[in-house]
Parts: structure tokens; sequence; C-alpha cells
């Protein structure tokens, strides 16, 4: 089960096991047991795709706990996702800048020459597999729309 995110994240867990830093090394442990959880549902050993679906879904879980509890007035626990979220993008490729994914954007509906807005999933199928994991599938989203309202 060695993968390039898995082999980080134990040498991460062993850092902040030194170091003493309790809410890291939760975040960690928890990170890499989710990652774990997906080859065990599976019947195979995790690759770096599954890990980047479970950091993106981890974040996403993080981003609408925070809202919940800044809504109950829970600041501890919004810190402590706060601390979460921003361990997890760690484990991200580098993010898409607006430029390169409008490129890539143009391109997918280049390759995919869509009739209007009636061909969205057809240009997002093109598209997702070359941004997985480095911009975030609602921005995706709204690009593409932005891109076919205007052709």
């Amino acid at each position: 089960m060695s993968t390039e995110i898995i082999d980080r994240l134990e040498s991460d867990i062993k850092v902040a096991m030194k170091a003493r830093d309790a809410g890291r090394l939760e975040a960690i442990r928890y990170l890499l047991s989710e990652i774990r959880k997906v080859g065990i549902n599976e019947r195979r050993d995790p690759n770096d795709e599954d890990a980047l679906v479970v950091v993106g879904k981890l974040i996403k879980q993080g981003q609408e706990s925070v809202e919940m509890f800044q809504k109950g007035g829970r600041e501890d626990l919004v810190a402590k996702e706060e601390l979460g979220m921003v361990l997890y993008r760690t484990y991200l490729p580098r993010q898409l800048s607006p430029e390169e994914l409008d490129d890539l954007v143009k391109d997918a509906i280049t390759e995919t020459s869509p009739a209007g807005m009636k061909d969205l999933g057809k240009v997002m199928k093109a598209l997702l597999p070359r941004v997985k994991g480095r911009a975030d599938g609602k921005v995706v989203n709204a690009v593409v729309r932005e891109k076919l309202q205007e052709a």
C-alpha cells in the first residue's frame, strides 16, 4: 500500500508525534484511516487517486461543518475544523489558476463541439478527468456554463 500521498502521511504522523502536536496528529491519522477505509471497501490497496478523492471529500465536509458550527456558536469546533482543512489542502496538488482553467475549458469545448447549454454534461465529462483534484467542481461547472453561454 505504498503511494506518494500515503507515504507522506505516514512520515507526517511521525513528525507530528515527535513535535507532540496533538491536533495535527489527530487530523493526519483521521485522513489516513479514511484513505485506508476506501481500500478496505474496494478490496484493494488505495492509490493516490483514492487519496485525492478522500481529501476533497473531507475538505468539503469540513466546510459544511464550519458553517454549522458557526451558526451554533461553537468557535472551538470551528477552529479545529479549519485546522484540519488547512492541513488536508497540503495534500492536494497545486490548484489551477483561473487562466489555466480557462484554457482547459476552451480546449474541452473545442474537442466536444457542444451545441449550447444542453451539451454541458458532454463538456464536463471531457474536462473533469483533466482537472481532478486541481480545481473545485463547482468552479469548473461555472466556468463551463459561462463559456457555453458566450458561444
